[in-house]
């Protein structure tokens, strides 16, 4: 017979996508589609490239070069995420190669929060020296 207790979780994250998580602490005083935005590593990562660039950046701005071994269609649904809970917004849109490259701004001057909330968890979201995530 299998020992199930050696197989399921315990309160402490294990895996390193569980500890980059929005602690609760830090999540509680957001609404839920705010929280929701902020509780993946990534998201936080696309929003503090775009407050320290200081200049619209496009998703693929992003992958290509500020947000190492990040794929385009990834880095593009959470700017989705970002944009329907209202903390970035397009400012911008031109035409490429028969597709269209979306330009997009930080929009939390407002939200000081949200900045005490990425500077809280700027540690947990560095990618290791191994090149992990």
């Amino acid at each position: 017979m299998i020992d199930k207790s050696r197989h399921e979780p315990d309160d402490e994250p294990t895996r390193k996508q569980d500890r980059r998580r929005l602690p609760p602490e830090i999540a509680q005083p957001f609404p839920p589609e705010v929280g929701q935005a902020l509780n993946h590593w990534l998201r936080r990562r696309i929003l503090r490239a775009l407050i320290a660039d200081d200049v619209p950046l496009s998703p693929a701005d992003l992958a290509r070069g500020r947000l190492v071994d990040e794929h385009l269609s990834n880095v593009s649904y959470h700017m989705n995420v970002l944009a329907a809970a209202g903390l970035v917004r397009q400012v911008g849109a031109r035409q490429v190669r028969g597709t269209v490259q979306h330009f997009y701004v930080a929009d939390i001057a407002d939200k000081p929060l949200v900045v005490q909330a990425l500077k809280q968890t700027e540690r947990l979201d560095r990618v290791d020296e191994a090149g992990g995530r």
